[in-house]
């Protein structure tokens, strides 16, 4: 805790103090994840019925896409040159908080429509970008050199454990109710801000000088230019192929607890999906925790531990949909998944950190890092569901097999695909050992 982080312009902070600036990292992990595994495909398969909730959910994560792969790198632009007397971070991250607290709330008590669905997710989108974009910046901003890996693996954990509090309160959202559930959310949501923005004083910005107007032709080479840089091109493939592996089945989860697992008698979807998010949490956590320090302590070597953590979820991605058919057998498997899980968001970070091509302009190459995060959504979620949808009616069609999972066996072994693809790949990043 005694250790400092020279920030650029930023006061210096304890690594203590780091921990606490990634309140916002917990508080939208635990927002995403509710959303995400639960209830988004809760609420749209009770819109759509079933022969199309697949479909319905990838054409609602693909149709806000758009907006965030514009609305990500321009929300970094703008934080960068923002000239405030709180920074460059904070006046963006606190409307940005208030207004995905708003839209989170009204998207999981309103809906009537799949329509009014899409229409208050893409709100929800942006807003999360005015939080996000500059939130990343903000991290990029105080994380020396020397501690990349232990600042990768607090950002790692606290995602992690944002993920297992979701999963916490999924098991009980059948019975606490989308009102109750929503509310708590929008409520960690500003707490968490609030507690980030306290914990990371800013440097006076209102002084400097002020950034020069806005063109757009040298505002999309500006976009551009980060990816013109090879090591920083390829941790943005590799992660984006990676994201490819999670949303072809992360949404479709709860659907495979649905038509493919033996339930105990009385455990719901919604419960069995957050209990198996549970198992996959924990482990990750413990993973997530040591795999950026040991990352540091083996002198920089993260490459391996990609390797190791890659070949376990792809192998527990294909286990899961070939012999996960009981509800304790996909326990134990996600529970494997999640060990690779957690070391490799623990890993990845770091890697990012360390291929930036110029620190002043972090959060807008940080933002054109995020692009791998959520073009996945827009190519892969929707992919994945019209691939669902059409393979579980094509193993479903002579009626010799009601049972049948095809559709899920696609869509895993595809993901499992990505997720080996992606480590692979990450041979290729020169600067990182």
């Amino acid at each position: 805790a005694d250790l400092k982080l020279h920030a650029h312009g930023v006061a210096p902070m304890t690594v203590s103090r780091l921990m606490l600036v990634n309140s916002v990292w917990f508080a939208s992990s635990f927002v995403w994840f509710l959303l995400l595994i639960v209830i988004v495909p809760s609420q749209l398969a009770a819109l759509v019925g079933e022969e199309r909730k697949g479909s319905a959910v990838g054409a609602v994560l693909g149709c806000s896409t758009p907006f965030a792969l514009v609305g990500a790198p321009l929300a970094g632009v703008l934080s960068d040159r923002v000239r405030s007397r709180h920074g460059r971070r904070r006046p963006l991250m606190v409307p940005g908080a208030i207004g995905f607290a708003l839209f989170v709330f009204a998207l999981v008590t309103k809906p009537t429509s799949v329509f009014e669905y899409g229409v208050l997710y893409v709100g929800l989108r942006l807003a999360d970008l005015l939080l996000s974009a500059p939130f990343n910046g903000l991290i990029a901003d105080v994380t020396p050199a020397e501690l990349r890996g232990a600042a990768s693996g607090i950002m790692g954990a606290a995602a992690n454990l944002g993920n297992f509090a979701g999963a916490a309160v999924g098991v009980q959202y059948t019975t606490i109710g989308p009102t109750v559930t929503g509310l708590g959310m929008a409520t960690v949501l500003v707490t968490a801000t609030a507690a980030t923005c306290i914990a990371a004083p800013e440097a006076d910005m209102s002084r400097s000088a002020p950034p020069a107007p806005l063109q757009l032709r040298s505002l999309l080479q500006d976009l551009i230019a980060p990816l013109r840089n090879a090591d920083f091109a390829w941790v943005f493939a590799t992660r984006l192929i990676f994201q490819m592996g999670v949303y072809t089945v992360q949404e479709f989860l709860e659907f495979y607890y649905r038509d493919g697992v033996d339930l105990p008698e009385g455990t719901t979807p919604e419960t069995a999906v957050s209990y198996g998010m549970l198992c996959l949490m924990t482990s990750a956590v413990i993973t997530a925790a040591g795999g950026g320090a040991l990352s540091d302590y083996l002198n920089g070597q993260r490459k391996v531990l990609v390797y190791i953590a890659g070949s376990t979820m792809a192998v527990s991605c294909v286990c899961v949909v070939m012999v996960g058919r009981s509800l304790a057998s996909t326990l134990v498997l996600l529970t494997a998944f999640g060990l690779g899980y957690g070391c490799y968001l623990a890993v990845d970070f770091a890697m990012v950190l360390d291929v930036l091509p110029d620190p002043s302009d972090a959060a807008k190459d940080m933002a054109v890092w995020s692009i791998a995060l959520t073009l996945p959504q827009m190519l892969a979620t929707p992919t994945g569901g019209v691939l669902l949808d059409t393979f579980q009616r094509i193993g479903k069609a002579d009626g010799a097999h009601p049972d049948s999972v095809l559709g899920y066996q696609v869509v895993f072994v595809l993901a499992a695909g990505y997720l080996l693809l992606s480590t692979v790949l990450v041979r290729n990043i020169k600067g990182v050992k």
